[in-house]
């Protein structure tokens, strides 16, 4: 047999000037216990795929009307729980079904719109699986506030990380045990942070036994200091570029 079963179609009435009509489905109330269930689903497939659901509006002229999905308050117990799961398979060289989110489209990419998770009142906000085994995958720019790596007792918590890129310098030659410095305006630098700096040539002639340390002075200030150490009998020669300066705090 290759017959079909007849579809079911629930149309609200249409206007010409006014609003069209609204369909709703609501379960019965209780006055002692708890309201009824509401359920959607597609029947079983033995052979072939079970039918979809599908949640859509229609397009409109100046908006689209939007779609809601939310859980009424509790005044006594726990709030009720929003889970969405993708299909599993039980086949061997199958994979399970997935999870995707998507914001709408624009005319212009940067106008596109965004997805937002947790903003005002998540407590806490989790990604990826508790067993650390799965890659997770961050595309594009990623911008944390604060950022922990690991779960030892001793991982500390990275709260600032700025970066500055002086113009170019040029230092002068430094003979043996000779010591120069120069100060780097850094906004928001302040004592305490770990100060790395960074510099794309050689240190030096060809020994590159010059060496380079910064610290912070003061509030949004940060020393370069260069020197050529004493057990050094040559005069070296740091070229002129530009030195990139980091400072970096924990909590």
């Amino acid at each position: 047999l290759n017959d079909h079963g007849g579809d079911v179609t629930v149309t609200a009435g249409g206007a010409s000037a006014g609003n069209g009509g609204a369909f709703k489905v609501v379960t019965g109330a209780s006055t002692l216990s708890a309201s009824g269930d509401a359920s959607i689903s597609t029947a079983d497939s033995v052979r072939l795929n079970s039918g979809k659901i599908r949640l859509e509006t229609g397009d409109g002229a100046i908006a689209t009307g939007a779609i809601e999905l939310a859980v009424g308050a509790t005044f006594y117990g726990f709030g009720a729980d929003v889970t969405i799961t993708a299909g599993k398979t039980t086949a061997s060289d199958a994979t399970g079904g997935a999870v995707t989110i998507e914001a709408g489209a624009a005319t212009s990419a940067a106008a596109a719109g965004t997805v937002d998770i947790g903003l005002n009142v998540a407590s806490k906000v989790e990604i990826g699986r508790r067993d650390n085994s799965v890659m997770t995958r961050v595309n594009g720019l990623a911008e944390t506030h604060t950022l922990k790596i690991g779960e030892h007792e001793q991982s500390g918590t990275m709260n600032k990380r700025l970066k500055v890129t002086t113009p170019e310098v040029q230092p002068p030659v430094l003979y043996p045990s000779a010591i120069w410095s120069f100060d780097v305006h850094v906004p928001g630098a302040k004592f305490h942070d770990q100060v790395a700096v960074s510099f794309g040539a050689n240190l030096g002639d060809v020994t590159g036994r010059v060496t380079m340390t910064g610290h912070v002075i003061a509030a949004d200030t940060v020393r370069v200091v260069l020197a050529n150490p004493g057990h050094n009998e040559r005069i070296e020669t740091v070229a002129t570029g530009s030195y990139d300066i980091t400072c970096t705090a924990y909590n």
